[in-house]
């Protein structure tokens, strides 16, 4: 079943103009909703008494701007209940919410299993003891895991750094000189994903 998407947020005023038309476009005249409410009429009086505002708020003016402010937020309330009306008769019929100006809310699709971290990298840092690791962000994920491995990483023994929520991480406290070996995988509602390939770092 589809919900309504009533789709106000983030429009300027005079995008909002341009839907309010496009819904009583829509409204006028359909057999689907033969009555309405609010009214059509309210719906343009509205939409009218913005488009005044907007052009009277271009000369500045506190005053000017408020009235502007209050005939946006009259509208918003218009549609706003005009979209509860149109889902009290439509349901969650697509066809007929398109039908009266609206959008409809896709369903979110599922994540599915995590990729790998791409592209990882270790490098030094321009203090002494320290590697930075950092890699492409995974979609879907909600943290990582970060491993090293102080020896051969196909045979040596990784050990859990730590976790972050951030696609980087910084190794602390290491030797001056030493060889470090790091690994990352994603973690999030779908499970785990594989690990990155490994990338290898030398402290300053």
């Amino acid at each position: 079943m589809k919900t309504i998407k009533i789709g106000l947020a983030g429009l300027s005023a005079l995008d909002k103009v341009a839907k309010a038309l496009y819904i009583e476009g829509k409204l006028t005249g359909n057999a689907r909703f033969p009555a309405p409410q609010p009214p059509v009429a309210d719906i343009t009086a509205a939409r009218t008494a913005l488009e005044q505002a907007i052009a009277d708020a271009l000369n500045g003016g506190k005053d000017a701007t408020f009235k502007k402010n209050e005939a946006e937020l009259a509208l918003d309330e218009l549609i706003v209940q005009e979209a509860g009306h149109v889902v009290s008769i439509a349901g969650g019929d697509e066809a007929m919410i398109l039908s009266a100006g609206f959008e409809v809310r896709r369903p979110a699709s599922p994540i599915g299993d995590l990729g790998a971290p791409a592209n990882l990298r270790a490098d030094l840092t321009e203090m002494p003891g320290e590697i930075k690791a950092d890699w492409d962000p995974v979609y879907g994920a909600h943290e990582y895991e970060v491993q090293r491995c102080d020896t051969d990483p196909g045979t040596g023994d990784w050990q859990l750094l730590g976790m972050t929520t951030r696609s980087r991480y910084l190794d602390e406290g290491l030797a001056s000189g030493s060889v470090h070996w790091y690994r990352v995988r994603a973690r999030g509602t779908a499970g785990d994903s594989p690990f990155s390939d490994p990338a290898r770092a030398m402290a300053r």
